[in-house]
């Protein structure tokens, strides 16, 4: 087993503000509820357990949301499930390989950390006893890689926090322990970004900020950059690259949002949570991380709040929002021009906007349900970047001109790259290191102004090589 110990960007700072993206609230849970796992499996977000009531009980009720094409969340919203065996809380959840979510440890609403580990399949809405845990834990984090369940920290049924590293395998049903964290916590969070394990935050008493990368391949911990606002009970995942961590508690709640970026080894701002929550759950979808449940007090007060984050892309901004100029009076905030849905449709970037990684993802909503839609890039802003009146929008990319998809809105949302399409920087025949603008054109009969077409704001982007 390896014991090295590597020191990498013991200080941070706060990088440059990339303060940014939509928060957009959905179905809440049938339950409102905090403490609690929450983890996808094929098309279902699968929400388990958790504390609940004024009294704070532990319940064994599951509930799950069906993602149709694009991850766009079912109209049904959530539904009951088969209970889970024992009622949990505080309990470690991800999906390993054969789709099964694991739910492990944790309390039953007693604070004395159980061993035991139950497996749900979604497809046949059961559970399974598996092999318990080496020793008991409660607050821990898991995180899948392959047919392996990696489970950190957590406290053992003395409440004595921990720094272990148990490591099960679900292909054989067996446990086995890997090397110690080098920072002992509970209440901690954790997410695969490659092939390696970041674990982030947690208390020992008072919450830390402690970032530290595991290498499964060599059993072997590495000490990053530090979570600028230490916290605990947060709601982590990956999305395009980079590592969110939202909310928590401990010495207060916080609304908090901020994202690592693995390349620089530095963290960032986003736009904060419109609801402040710990205990909550986060899961990465297509092109946004949806937040679920947690509570609204530190410590108290368990909510049923969903609700869905889609970040900006790294070196984006928004350009030309209809603010100001609109053709018919028809204006809108942060958006383009307003539409007949009563809104303006809003373009993002999601992922990394770099040559020799492309996973720039650009993410129109707001559109009419199925609009088509056209995908075009431009060299320059139009009349520096006001924009100019076209149809009932805003016309701003402009210069050189490319048009880069045809799409049809799904749900009123519509994306490229997806599908095997090719990458933005290859349709935008990008090749250097430059800014280019992005707009979506898209059909709107029956629009404010009569010209059956709108347009988004324009989004800019920087690419990096």
């Amino acid at each position: 087993m390896r014991t090295s110990l590597l020191l990498l960007g013991l200080l941070t700072t706060l990088a440059r503000a990339d303060v940014g993206g939509v928060w957009t609230p959905i179905a809440p849970l049938n339950t409102a509820r905090q403490e609690i796992g929450a983890s996808r499996s094929g098309p279902w977000i699968v929400v388990t357990g958790g504390l609940i009531g004024p009294g704070l009980q532990a319940t064994a009720t599951i509930e799950t949301l069906f993602l149709n094409s694009g991850d766009v969340p079912d109209p049904l919203g959530w539904i009951p499930r088969a209970p889970m065996p024992q009622p949990r809380d505080h309990h470690a959840v991800c999906t390993a390989s054969g789709g099964r979510v694991y739910v492990i440890g944790g309390f039953a609403g007693d604070f004395q950390a159980k061993s035991t580990v139950f497996a749900f399949d979604p497809l046949t809405d059961s559970w399974a006893v598996r092999a318990p845990l080496p020793a008991a834990r409660g607050a821990s984090w898991a995180v899948p890689l392959g047919q392996r369940i990696y489970v950190f920290g957590g406290v053992d049924a003395a409440g004595v926090v921990k720094s272990t590293t148990f490591i099960y395998d679900s292909g054989t049903n067996t446990w086995s322990q890997g090397m110690d964290m080098p920072t002992a916590r509970e209440h901690l969070t954790a997410a695969a970004l490659g092939n390696f394990i970041h674990v982030v935050g947690g208390r020992n008493g008072n919450s830390v900020g402690a970032h530290e990368r595991y290498d499964p391949s060599l059993d072997q911990w590495t000490v990053l950059a530090p979570l600028p606002t230490p916290r605990s009970a947060t709601a982590t995942a990956v999305l395009g690259g980079r590592l969110f961590v939202m909310g928590g508690e401990i010495p207060q709640l916080y609304a908090v949002n901020e994202v690592y970026e693995p390349v620089t080894n530095t963290w960032s701002a986003q736009d904060p949570m419109p609801i402040p929550r710990h205990g909550v759950a986060a899961i990465p979808l297509a092109d946004r991380i949806l937040v679920i449940g947690g509570g609204i007090v530190q410590g108290l007060l368990p909510s049923a709040y969903v609700d869905t984050f889609q970040p900006l892309t790294v070196g984006a901004q928004h350009a030309c929002e209809c603010s100001a100029g609109a053709p018919c009076g028809n204006t809108a905030s942060e958006s383009g021009c307003r539409n007949s849905t009563g809104l303006g449709a809003e373009l993002t970037g999601v992922g990394r906007a770099s040559i020799g990684n492309d996973s720039l993802v650009v993410v129109a909503t707001q559109l009419p349900p199925t609009s088509p839609a056209l995908f075009f890039q431009g060299s320059a802003l139009a009349n520096g970047g006001a924009g100019v009146p076209f149809a009932d929008g805003l016309r701003c990319a402009s210069g050189t001109v490319v048009r880069i998809a045809m799409k049809t809105a799904s749900g009123g949302i519509v994306r490229y790259p997806e599908g095997g399409n090719s990458a933005v920087s290859v349709r935008g025949n990008v090749s250097s290191a430059t800014t280019r603008h992005y707009q979506v054109w898209y059909r709107n009969v029956g629009g404010p102004c009569g010209a059956d077409s709108n347009l988004t704001n324009a989004l800019t982007v920087d690419w990096m090589l």
